[in-house]
């Protein structure tokens, strides 16, 4: 095994392979952990052919097959299939992988992508949200340079998320050391009522299937002043970081770095006057979902202490696309175990650390790579050290907070 560079532009690390000859070759098999493996759960992949960290031909690349090869089928989705070789599980498409179109189609088709591409398509997400609002009670305002469509009539409410919405680009740039652009090209949605929240997410399969109390997409943030214990500030903050990360990044980073830099500045504390105090812990407790900063934590801890099986493994995590982040039996402990491991990257390790994530971050958000390997590269780490870190790090202050 040999290891290459893909090139500048890509700067992903490959490892080609050759399979060795039969005698030499450990049995491929999936063992106790997958079974026995019978005859038909075996494929050839053709030489050239990469086994990529997800189902997407843009994910990253860390193994080029240089002859045919046979190898074991653990999962089958649409051309794709996952499959182990030696240390390695990734995805291949044995057929020859789609060009970025094609899967973009095949993927919103078969539900594994949602992404509103076409300008028809955003006029009418945006035009169904704003039907629910009433002509009659409908307002158009902005909120922190945000176009705002409401029915809210609280001004005092209206001020205070106005005056943070103004401010958070500021907190994210400081955060993050990204550039969050000065002009919001993407409008916000807020109801007075969660009713009306609720009926525009049914409208739509990939919103109302979440059942969060937000949502962010390339038309618009949505999101209900309140009610249910819900903290429209918290939730705002972070469907605001969505909206500026679609401007900041070329592409969508890993779902873990969309979602934990949303949930690092939602979880935050937010004073009176509507300050964003980026890196702390939320005060009031309210549901595990969007929000919850003090409570989130909390039981993300407890989780660590009494019952590991709760939390999806941190390289897993790290790994999972954005359909199956959602979808997945971990759905809740994902948002918090991303947050958190944002923070344990920012402000856990130790300033060398934190500055390379933050550099990390700036080459993902121009295209680069963004995937285990391109993380423990970009920290002069690797995977294993990285997770031991982070696993320590919950371990301490797991115990501190018994």
């Amino acid at each position: 095994m040999r290891r290459t560079r893909a090139g500048p532009a890509a700067a992903l690390v490959l490892a080609v392979i050759a399979p060795a000859a039969a005698a030499q070759d450990p049995p491929l098999g999936r063992g106790a952990a997958f079974g026995v493996l019978e005859l038909e759960d075996m494929v050839r992949v053709p030489a050239g052919a990469a086994l990529r960290s997800r189902p997407d031909p843009q994910a990253e690349a860390f193994v080029l097959f240089e002859a045919e090869i046979e190898v074991p089928v653990l999962e089958r989705r649409g051309r794709w299939i996952r499959t182990h070789h030696r240390d390695w599980t990734g995805w291949v498409a044995p057929g020859g992988e789609p060009t970025v179109e094609q899967y973009e189609l095949e993927a919103l088709a078969a539900g594994y992508l949602v992404v509103a591409t076409s300008a028809a398509e955003r006029a009418e997400r945006i035009a169904a949200a704003r039907r629910l609002l009433g002509e009659e009670n409908a307002d158009f305002t902005t909120l922190g340079g945000w176009p705002l469509y409401t029915d809210v009539r609280d001004a005092g409410a209206l001020t205070r998320l106005d005056r943070l919405a103004g401010r958070l680009p500021a907190a994210y740039e400081e955060r993050f050391a990204l550039r969050a652009g000065t002009e919001p090209r993407r409008a916000v949605v807020l109801y007075r009522s969660e009713d009306a929240y609720r009926r525009f997410a049914s409208e739509f399969t990939d919103i109302g299937e979440l059942h969060g109390d937000g949502h962010a997409d390339d038309a618009m943030a949505v999101l209900y002043l309140g009610g249910g214990g819900v903290d429209p500030a918290a939730v705002l903050v972070h469907e605001l970081t969505h909206l500026i990360n679609r401007d900041v990044f070329q592409r969508p980073p890993m779902t873990w770095i969309e979602e934990g830099m949303a949930e690092d500045l939602g979880l935050s504390r937010i004073d009176g006057k509507g300050n964003l105090e980026p890196g702390t812990i939320g005060v009031r407790e309210t549901r595990a979902t969007t929000s919850g900063g003090r409570f989130v934590w909390s039981q993300l801890l407890r989780d660590w202490r009494q019952d590991r099986g709760r939390l999806q493994p941190l390289p897993a995590l790290l790994d999972l696309s954005w359909a199956e982040f959602v979808s997945d039996r971990y759905r809740q402990s994902n948002y918090a175990q991303s947050a958190f491991f944002v923070r344990y990257l920012l402000d856990g390790t130790d300033p060398p650390t934190r500055r390379r994530f933050q550099e990390f971050l700036a080459a993902a958000s121009r295209g680069a790579a963004s995937g285990t390997d391109a993380l423990a590269e970009a920290l002069a780490t690797s995977p294993g050290r990285l997770r031991n870190g982070y696993e320590l790090w919950l371990t301490r202050r797991a115990a501190a907070s018994r």
